[in-house]
């Protein structure tokens, strides 16, 4: 049984947790970025100081920002697990178009993990949404097929949205798909505005953003 302290006090206030937070932050984006490098195939040179700069920032105030809202720290630990995995996966789909099994599957036992240790009243949710997000792709994916005779998802978006239902629960995978299918058109719309480039786009980071957006605000609430 997990302490009854890490599952119900919010460390929101703390100074000092605050700047540990932070201080692991500057640390985040680079490592993100080296575990990507090793992950994809791409050929990739190590990461400059000026990209260190630019990875570093954005992770310190994420990870600021997480530490300022209300929430007990095993939620904050799983959030930032989930987050992580996200990104990482986003980013490989960015420049391979691939969602690799080696993080999706993974992703997947760790969001009915977490449910079974912080969650076990929802664990229920949890596998049904798993089945959810993993079937309602798969049905999208043939008819786009049989309508259009290409392919409107691949088998890396089936896995990652199967995930996704594992840590958000059945009842709120329509946000999640609402959000990454609102973020895809208008990424596809800005892609088309300002480089005029049409063809595929990658999924992933859609439903990454719509995944970590439900999650945290069924968990996270503002300061007040």
């Amino acid at each position: 049984m997990l302490p009854e302290l890490c599952l119900q006090t919010p460390l929101r206030g703390n100074p000092a947790f605050h700047f540990m937070l932070w201080t692991a932050g500057l640390f985040y984006g680079p490592v993100i970025w080296s575990v990507v490098c090793h992950l994809c195939t791409a050929r990739h040179d190590g990461v400059s100081r000026r990209t260190r700069l630019l990875l570093a920032l954005p992770g310190a105030s994420l990870f600021l920002l997480l530490s300022f809202l209300s929430a007990p720290l095993c939620i904050l630990i799983a959030t930032l697990l989930l987050l992580s995995f996200l990104l990482v996966l986003s980013l490989i789909d960015l420049h391979c178009y691939l969602l690799p099994d080696s993080l999706t599957l993974p992703l997947l036992w760790l969001g009915l993990l977490s449910h079974a240790l912080l969650l076990p009243n929802q664990l229920a949710d949890a596998v049904y949404g798993a089945a959810a997000g993993y079937g309602c792709c798969w049905i999208i994916y043939w008819l786009c097929k049989a309508i259009t005779a290409k392919e409107g998802l691949g088998y890396g978006d089936f896995k990652l949205m199967a995930a996704l239902g594992a840590w958000v629960g059945w009842q709120q995978l329509p946000q999640v798909a609402i959000i990454a299918s609102f973020t895809g058109g208008v990424v596809y719309c800005l892609r088309l505005g300002f480089y005029k480039k049409r063809g595929e786009l990658p999924f992933g980071p859609c439903l990454a953003t719509g995944g970590a957006l439900v999650y945290i605000s069924q968990h996270f609430t503002l300061p007040g």
